[in-house]
């Protein structure tokens, strides 16, 4: 059966050519997800990629029968499948790529391919009557490749955003004694992962906090909550006055593993650690606080690329006229705060997701900064996914979901526990 309208050698030659990048591209697709996909079904959509692969070099030997004049009806339908299925696949990958944001060279591909796929299926328009059943074949086809895709948004979005990532933060004090004019405190931290992934742990942080205080025999004023509140306090107290650095932080640090690993939290298992705090007992501080929290990305969304854990740096210290590389972004710490910044380069879930979007990172900075004026709060930890250069703005809140809904992103604080250290030492 000849080919009627694509005749000359060119038309030829960009057939010809065409389904030999798609099986091209389609391999290249195929076989990286099933070597390197974080998930059972990111590696099932690779041999969905490479059935495809296989239908269009099929689809090109039956090109060659055509033009060969050799052909039959079932050459012709193989034609005007695999025709059909680059059309179709490379469309979704042009959606996910202009969907997603930013750009990848990659973008030329999909759309280069989407283009040729239009044209094939016009230009050989006198052929495709050859089909059993057009429209039925189209139909199928078209049935087929949708199944597909509504399988890849099933695997890659709806089963991972289901499947939760939950981590559980707690803190306790766990003895407390006097040992002549000094006061030796333990406190337990102890984080669970009670989800159904695993997590990479991209910072932890504990924080051993001291309040002194005053009681007032005289009801203090509304003004004076008022003012409070002001200043930070949250706990609006009737008769006891938290002057201005009133709190004052005595220990301040990671809990989770060494420095230079990345520590990764399987499902059901968690890490529990103890740290001693020495003050002296003329201190004389009325309360104790702990406080706790960690910062997390999910396994099955990315992986971390780099040396993630040995990336820690010594940002910025301007008061003692020490400066190590360029200043913290604004909105994450001020000039004179000590700063750590940890970065890696991430790799998303699957292949797909990869080449549709810019090279991301994952930035976390641990800013050991002291308890802001009434408030018994001061170091924090503050993470952010995204590509080269979105640092320098504070992430807006559709940002902060699309990096929980994408990646994970999220942190497990443990709330603050007080004790009063007369209590401690009884």
């Amino acid at each position: 059966m000849r080919m009627p309208t694509v005749g000359s050698i060119a038309c030829r030659a960009a057939l010809l050519a065409g389904l030999l990048a798609t099986a091209l591209e389609f391999l290249f697709l195929g076989a990286e997800d099933v070597s390197d996909a974080l998930t059972f079904a990111g590696r099932m959509t690779g041999v969905v990629f490479l059935a495809a692969m296989v239908l269009e070099v099929v689809a090109l030997f039956a090109a060659v029968a055509l033009l060969g004049d050799d052909g039959t009806q079932h050459s012709t339908a193989l034609l005007a499948a695999g025709i059909l299925v680059s059309l179709i696949l490379n469309l979704v990958l042009l959606t996910i790529q202009l969907t997603g944001g930013g750009y990848t060279p990659y973008v030329w591909v999909w759309a280069l391919l989407a283009l040729w796929a239009s044209w094939a299926l016009w230009e050989g328009r006198g052929m495709w009557g050859g089909v059993p059943r057009p429209r039925s074949f189209a139909a199928g086809v078209a049935v087929t490749a949708m199944l597909a895709i509504g399988n890849f948004g099933y695997t890659q979005v709806y089963q991972p955003h289901h499947s939760s990532a939950l981590l559980t933060t707690s803190v306790e004090f766990a003895s407390a004694m006097r040992e002549g004019d000094k006061v030796v405190v333990t406190v337990r931290v102890r984080t669970k992962n009670a989800g159904k992934v695993g997590v990479y742990v991209l910072g932890s942080l504990y924080q051993i906090s001291g309040r002194r205080a005053q009681f007032v025999e005289t009801a203090r004023t509304k003004r004076d909550l008022f003012d409070d509140w002001g200043h930070r306090q949250r706990d609006l107290l009737r008769h006891t006055e938290v002057p201005e650095n009133g709190y004052q932080l005595l220990a301040q640090g990671q809990y989770t593993g060494r420095s230079g690993l990345v520590v990764v939290l399987e499902p059901n298992s968690e890490v529990v650690t103890e740290r001693v705090v020495h003050f002296p007992y003329g201190a004389r501080y009325d309360v104790l606080g702990i406080t706790a929290n960690i910062v997390y990305l999910r396994r099955d969304r990315a992986k971390l690329t780099d040396d993630y854990g040995t990336s820690g740096r010594r940002l910025w210290l301007s008061d003692t006229n020490h400066q190590f590389g360029d200043p913290p972004p604004s909105w994450v710490a001020g000039p004179s705060e000590i700063t750590y910044r940890f970065r890696s380069r991430i790799k998303h879930s699957n292949a797909l997701l990869e080449h549709t979007r810019p090279p991301h990172y994952a930035t976390l900075w641990w800013v050991g900064r002291e308890p802001l004026s009434e408030s018994p709060f001061g170091p924090e930890l503050t993470a952010v996914i995204g590509p080269e250069g979105m640092e320098g703005a504070a992430p807006t809140a559709s940002e902060k979901r699309r990096m929980l809904d994408s990646y994970g992103l999220s942190n497990a604080p443990s709330g603050y526990v007080q004790r009063p250290l007369a209590e401690l030492l009884r």
